[in-house]
């Protein structure tokens, strides 16, 4: 089964342990990051995630 692209744009360090945590425990989801809006954009426009957490009070 192909992975399923997350694409994660978030600056806070105990939210991303938080995800890690969770998606680590399921084998099929491939994990992307991004720190800012800026760089969470480039990495969207880069490529087609399947889903994409944003923190919503991202600088």
């Amino acid at each position: 089964m192909k992975k399923k692209k997350i694409y994660i744009v978030e600056d806070d360090e105990k939210y991303i342990e938080f995800y890690i945590a969770l998606f680590d425990q399921m084998e099929n989801f491939e994990l992307f990051f991004a720190n800012t809006g800026d760089k969470g954009l480039e990495m969207i426009k880069s490529g087609k995630p399947d889903l994409c957490i944003i923190d919503y009070y991202l600088p």
